[in-house]
């Protein structure tokens, strides 16, 4: 928890742990430079009758990077972004950790973190969000240190273990002691890894998996069994892959309230350890 991740140790006394709005604002000398960039783009073409199998089809990317030169406007995107989402910044461990705060209008229920994985962003959850908020969760998504508004470290060795214990703190300043954690790819390492360091959860930690169809690397049941004993909820979606919270957010969002709401049904009957 003490080590720093910048290369200036700073004094004890300046250690600022406030929780600062944050808005998005991107500079115009980035959007030009962006253009620039888009417009000196090499023109290349894929071999005839090998669609994907070599490496990106040339026809899908020269017609993305048109869109993005002639229709995409990052403004009204940003625009969105700041007005549908609460953001803040909070300094742990030297770094700037940025995350979106998101409540409903009623009392908090409970409190969901959603964690994005590699090469993502929180972006990945702005359709699932509003899901769970019209649900009365209290719902916080960060960006991993490096990604997104969060600052990068400025030495070697963040990994997993340490990114855990950076959300551990965040999650202690918010106030939130008990909490469900979802992610998928690297953000499911992540949840892992603080369900292991966290001392105050129970021994057998609730799971909760969901399968969709079309991901990368599907590990059987057996597997998952194995690797996790208290498995509470384990559903086969119907559609959707590894960026399940963009392909098929309310499938996902379903299946996360699904499992919050038979751990409670079994927290309440003394069936699992309570927390």
């Amino acid at each position: 928890n003490d080590r720093w991740w910048t290369n200036t140790q700073p004094l004890l006394t300046e250690n600022d742990t406030t929780i600062r709005p944050f808005k998005v604002n991107c500079s115009d000398h980035v959007l030009r430079d962006l253009k620039v960039r888009l417009k000196n783009i090499r023109n290349y073409n894929t071999l005839n009758g090998t669609n994907w199998n070599y490496g990106t089809n040339s026809d899908y990317i020269l017609s993305l990077v048109r869109y993005w030169q002639e229709h995409y406007n990052w403004r009204k995107h940003e625009s969105m972004i700041n007005d549908n989402f609460n953001h803040y910044k909070t300094n742990i461990q030297g770094l700037d950790i940025h995350f979106i705060y998101q409540n409903g209008t009623f009392p908090a229920n409970k409190v969901i973190l959603l964690i994005h994985g590699w090469p993502g962003s929180f972006y990945e959850f702005y359709k699932v969000i509003p899901l769970l908020t019209a649900k009365e969760y209290v719902v916080i998504v960060p960006s991993i240190p490096g990604f997104g508004y969060s600052d990068h470290p400025q030495k070697s060795g963040l990994g997993t273990i340490e990114t855990a214990t950076i959300f551990m703190q965040l999650m202690q300043r918010l106030g939130h002691n008990y909490y469900y954690v979802q992610g998928g790819d690297w953000g499911a390492a992540i949840a892992n890894t603080m369900a292991v360091l966290d001392p105050k959860i129970p021994v057998l930690v609730p799971v909760g998996i969901a399968d969709f169809p079309k991901e990368v690397f599907r590990p059987p049941r057996s597997w998952l069994t194995h690797r996790y004993n208290n498995i509470i909820t384990y559903n086969t979606l119907a559609n959707g892959g590894h960026f399940a919270a963009l392909e098929q957010p309310q499938l996902l969002a379903m299946d996360l309230i699904a499992f919050i709401t038979k751990t409670e049904e079994l927290y309440s009957q003394g069936n699992i350890e309570s927390p």
